[in-house]
């Protein structure tokens, strides 16, 4: 019985043929003869009968090549309740849209100061790369690690990234620097010193903000608290201490200057470290109040040393000279003090009042 044209097509579809046009005469085709011409990518029907010459060897079956290997994806999860996405890895630069806490989002390389930013695969409105900061301590986020590493292998540094953010940090920061002493790209002085206490089982004091940097001095046990008086990243500078001063000649002659370098997060490292410090805040009994002694309006910001971190200031009009406020902790030289509708923290310049 002769095929349909509606059958043959059903054939031509299967065998993936469908360049090979349908003429009248095949639907008097036996369905084998049918199968064997689409699947032939459209032989004529001579072709097809001939069979090969005995003097050649049969021709070897099809192989079908495997698909290459896809490569493994970087994906890490937005462990903060959001996480700004900016057009550089740069508290400074332009927000392009954020990601919510529990989103996995693929990226493609590090960069940035400590090579603490993550550049997403995506792209963004005018082929614009989005990038995320993975600790929060930059921006005076309490809950440092923004983002945690989900699956796949971390993504490779983008070193000219991270040499052109640093070398940008650097020129703004060199004008409140004495000349005379050399120091290291993307340096911010605290205001005041704070107080870090250290939560890995040690980290290690070193001369310069780099895990490749020498050791200092000995390295810092967990639950020990130091006093930091400026920042590099994720690294914090100790203040000057006569323990970290180091011989340098056959006079035994000792070397003086800034203290050490240790590392807050080491999400960066490999493997992760996470957190290592922390900012040690302590609070004071209830009812203390000071005095303010400063001339004039206290600035405040959200966390301790906020400025250093790019916090935006705000003029606390009720901590004037002679105020007496309400003080809830201290951190370092900063002390946390109470608001009409929200605590600050600023630098401490006061007298205690009972």
């Amino acid at each position: 019985m002769p095929l349909t044209h509606a059958e043959i097509e059903v054939i031509r579809s299967n065998a993936f043929a469908e360049d090979v046009p349908i003429t009248d005469t095949m639907r008097s085709w036996p369905r084998e003869k049918l199968e064997a011409f689409f699947e032939g990518g459209g032989k004529t029907q001579a072709a097809e009968a001939s069979p090969p010459p005995a003097d050649l060897p049969a021709a070897p079956p099809p192989t079908t090549a495997l698909p290459p290997e896809a490569p493994k994806r970087s994906m890490f999860r937005v462990a903060h309740a959001f996480v700004n996405v900016r057009d550089a890895p740069s508290l400074k630069g332009k927000v392009l849209t954020k990601k919510a806490e529990g989103q996995v989002v693929e990226v493609e390389a590090r960069g940035g100061p400590d090579l603490a930013w993550l550049r997403l695969k995506q792209r963004f409105e005018g082929d614009h790369a989005g990038w995320l900061l993975v600790n929060g301590a930059m921006a005076g986020v309490p809950k440092k690690e923004l983002l945690v590493h989900a699956s796949g292998p971390l993504p490779p540094e983008d070193t000219d990234d991270a040499r052109s953010i640093g070398a940008s940090s650097s020129s703004q920061s060199s004008a409140q620097r004495p000349a005379q002493t050399p120091t290291p790209a993307g340096l911010v002085l605290f205001a005041a010193p704070m107080a870090y206490e250290v939560v890995h089982p040690f980290v290690r004091v070193r001369r310069a903000p780099s895990a490749t940097a020498a050791e200092l001095c000995m390295m810092k046990r967990r639950g020990t608290v130091v006093s930091v008086s400026a920042r590099d990243g994720d690294w914090v500078q100790l203040e000057s201490e006569p323990r970290l001063l180091q011989p340098t000649g056959s006079d035994g002659a000792a070397e003086e200057g800034a203290g050490g370098w240790m590392l807050t997060n080491g999400m960066t490292m490999t493997p992760p470290l996470g957190e290592l410090m922390k900012p040690h805040v302590v609070p004071v009994a209830e009812g203390t109040r000071w005095v303010m002694t400063r001339s004039g309006t206290c600035t405040g910001y959200s966390s301790p040393a906020g400025s250093a971190f790019g916090e935006p200031a705000t003029k606390l009009s009720h901590c004037t000279e002679g105020d007496a406020v309400d003080v809830l902790a201290e951190c370092g030289l900063w002390a946390q003090v109470a608001g009409p509708s929200s605590t600050r923290h600023t630098r401490s310049s006061r007298s205690r009042s009972t």
